[in-house]
């Protein structure tokens, strides 16, 4: 059974297959002997080529009604070669036709043959018509006269194919158009010299519509379908890569507003088709709008809100990536902050850029935890809800920390005074940690609390009272000894009434 197969597929296809190139091959040479030798005139040859590539192609249609698809297709691709070399030989080699006409010619045939593959549900003439199609303004040799011209002519043709392959159900041609498209568009329009940086955009763009109506498309009749995910993605991230080396420094306002529309445009498409992908491709275009739109802390502030909306969201609809995806942004967001305290001195207290980015990252990561318990979380997320709790805690230390810093010594101008600040700030962190810890019967936030009141109380007693000057001794004593003295009553309340719970 197994010989019969092979002995079917080597007969009865690649036989066929290599056939058909022979006969072309043998055709290119004849052709090439007779104008060698001046058989006959260019104007004649070149109308003989067009007659036997016609006839072969019809040909090939009564093949079709007889039912030999195959053979039928192989002999449309023969003769669509044909006329393709004879239009190409009328323009390069004897001049006469002219670019433009021998462009139409060209692209008549590949038209034909893409009714010809829509007709007989073939995706393999698809495929010969995708090539024929890209191939036309290169050997018609128009593609450097008018870039605008040949990118409405891309546009159609991948509008075109885009249909084509969403009717024949093929995943072959959209990656087809997609690569040629790109080579298009990096050969030939990302160096076009008399086009300008904005104009440049807006082609790259009108180039991606095409490829954003058919992932549309796409996501309706299937919404798990690989090929067109990968294809729109590698579109979308080439608009992105082509809009950001051409607006990044000249023009931002044009590059955020660009990109901020994409995401829309995105997460229009995942809620009309409940497409994970768009919502995918939405948040990736928006993560990349913030810093086109935004500079400084406003980046981070913004970013902390995405990383919140994007995990929750996650956690709504299960969605895996959505929930890593925010989680990356919210760390991200963090080493920004980190950065952002090292450079920055704060003028005034809390209304300050640093606070306020800081202040964003803690709330989005309360709103993050605070989502998980409530949707559930498992045993192995437990531990990711108590992470994210106790880094918004290390946080809330480090910026009043750094605020109290500067605020000490831009009032009093010593480091004496800063340090007494930052015993007295901690003091007061670790008893609302205790306190909130006690009322929400949260024995880990109490333990955060009682490891910060005793890292302080430390201080106090080997460096405020050793090194201070007395005033700042007493301030630094006095209030983190009434600190501690109001938890041990907190304590002493909290088991008490633990205690008449239990009786």
């Amino acid at each position: 059974m197994q010989k019969t197969k092979w002995e079917s597929l080597i007969g009865g296809r690649v036989l066929n297959a290599a056939g058909l190139l022979l006969v072309f091959l043998g055709t290119v040479f004849f052709l090439k002997t007779a104008f060698h030798n001046g058989w006959v005139p260019p104007g004649p040859r070149i109308a003989m080529g067009l007659v036997t590539g016609a006839l072969v192609i019809a040909y090939a249609q009564f093949l079709f009604a007889k039912g030999k698809v195959y053979f039928s297709e192989g002999l449309t691709a023969l003769g669509a070669g044909i006329e393709f070399l004879s239009i190409y030989a009328s323009n390069a080699l004897f001049h006469i036709a002219s670019p433009g006409e021998a462009m139409a010619g060209m692209v008549a045939v590949t038209a034909v043959v893409a009714i010809l593959a829509w007709r007989q549900r073939s995706a393999r003439l698809g495929v010969l018509s995708a090539i024929g199609g890209f191939s036309a303004p290169i050997l018609a040799g128009t593609q450097s006269t008018d870039p605008w011209a040949l990118c409405a002519y891309v546009f159609i043709l991948d509008a075109g194919l885009l249909a084509l392959a969403t009717t024949l159900k093929t995943r072959v041609i959209a990656p087809i158009a997609l690569i040629a498209t790109l080579l298009y568009t990096v050969g030939i329009f990302a160096v076009a010299p008399q086009l300008s940086e904005v104009e440049r955009a807006a082609m790259y763009v009108v180039l991606y519509v095409t490829f954003a109506l058919s992932g549309w498309l796409a996501a309706r009749r299937d919404k798990r379908d690989p090929i067109n995910m990968t294809v729109g993605g590698i579109a979308l991230a080439a608009l992105i890569v082509g809009l950001e080396m051409t607006l990044r420094i000249d023009h931002r306002a044009i590059l955020a507003t660009c990109l901020l529309a994409l995401s829309v445009w995105h997460l229009g498409v995942a809620i009309a088709t409940r497409s994970r992908y768009n919502a995918w491709f939405a948040a990736a275009a928006l993560t990349l709008a913030v810093p086109a739109a935004f500079h400084g802390a406003a980046i981070n502030v913004a970013w902390a809100i995405e990383a919140a909306v994007l995990s929750i969201a996650g956690l709504r609809y299960c969605d895996d990536v959505l929930r890593c995806a925010g989680l990356a942004l919210l760390a991200f967001g963090l080493v920004r902050d980190v950065g952002l305290y090292e450079t920055y001195t704060a003028v005034h207290p809390i209304l300050n850029g640093r606070f306020i980015s800081g202040l964003a990252t803690i709330a989005a990561t309360y709103a993050i935890a605070f989502s998980s318990e409530r949707m559930g979380t498992s045993a192995v997320e437990a531990p990711l809800v108590r992470t994210l709790r106790t880094c918004a805690h290390a946080m809330i230390v480090v910026l009043v920390s750094l605020d109290a810093w500067d605020a000490a010594i831009g009032f009093e101008g010593t480091r004496q005074a800063a340090s007494t600040a930052l015993s007295v700030c901690w003091a007061a962190i670790a008893a609302s940690f205790i306190g909130w810890g006690l009322f929400r019967r949260d024995a880990f936030l109490r333990w955060e609390g009682l490891g910060l009141v005793s890292t302080t109380a430390t201080k106090v007693l080997l460096l405020d009272l050793a090194f201070l000057d007395l005033s700042y001794r007493v301030i630094s004593a006095i209030f983190v000894g009434v600190a501690m003295l109001a938890i041990s009553y907190g304590y002493q309340r909290y088991i008490a009434r633990s205690e008449e719970t239990l009786v």
